[in-house]
């Protein structure tokens, strides 16, 4: 009925490792990504995807001072949190 777990691979030989010698696996495991471009491209493209979206945050503070009422930015607001997940639910993400 269930799935026998496969056995794992031994990545040091059979050994343990201690604490210090697996953090520094990791980190240096971290740093080959950084010798992919493209893994670079997708972060610096991230970064200002998200620059974008931070600013969104202010967007009511910028319809209060341009003169829009209370009132229609609270609309304004809540329907862009409507079409935002109405746009996560037919886009799949």
């Amino acid at each position: 009925m269930f799935l026998e777990e496969p056995p794992l691979a031994d990545c040091c030989g059979g050994e343990r490792i201690g604490f210090r010698r697996a953090v520094m696996d990791e980190i240096w495991s971290l740093f080959r990504f950084f010798k992919l471009p493209t893994f670079c491209v997708m972060l610096v493209q991230g970064i200002f995807g998200c620059l974008a979206w931070t600013a969104m945050g202010f967007m009511a503070l910028f319809f209060q001072l341009s003169g829009v009422t209370d009132g229609q930015v609270a609309v304004i607001a809540g329907t862009l949190a409507l079409s935002a997940a109405a746009g996560n639910v037919l886009g799949g993400a």
